[in-house]
């Protein structure tokens, strides 16, 4: 597995990293990626911005699970597998999975901040949990959908 990063501090000099650059030529992003650098990204709540290259396929389990200040993200049309709680208790407001993604983890986007969502073609199965604990209002289902997992929708606002 390949994963190369650089981060961005903010001009007032913050002490920790705020914007995540996943470098070009990264093919995975590995779980736990936050918990894993903290020592340079500090609190998970620090990051605001993480810019993914056109090389990851994957994003690991929980790899940006409690990211409460990181609002957007663009997912590239090679990524595949978004992983279990992989953006879980993000601040996250919305999310449009690309034609790519085929594969998503048990309470990818749970307990996150997601008003409105839009979903892949390319996805079936809708997991468990999938949005549970989110302020979601609207979402866009594929056609592909075949099956809806226990609580993909429990709880949201």
């Amino acid at each position: 597995m390949s994963f190369t990063y650089q981060l961005n501090f903010d001009p007032q000099g913050a002490r920790y990293g705020t914007e995540l650059v996943i470098l070009e030529g990264s093919t995975q992003i590995p779980d736990y990626t936050l918990s894993n650098l903290s020592e340079e990204i500090g609190r998970p709540a620090n990051l605001t911005a993480v810019i993914i290259p056109s090389t990851v396929t994957r994003i690991g389990s929980y790899a940006f699970q409690s990211a409460s200040r990181l609002t957007s993200i663009v997912i590239p049309e090679s990524v595949t597998t978004v992983d279990i709680g992989a953006f879980r208790a993000s601040g996250l407001t919305s999310i449009r999975l690309p034609e790519s993604v085929t594969q998503l983890g048990e309470g990818a986007f749970r307990g996150s901040r997601i008003t409105e969502a839009s979903l892949s073609d390319s996805i079936t199965i809708i997991p468990p949990e999938l949005f549970s604990d989110t302020q979601l209002q609207t979402i866009e289902l594929p056609e592909s959908t075949r099956s809806i997992e226990s609580s993909a929708f429990t709880k949201h606002n």
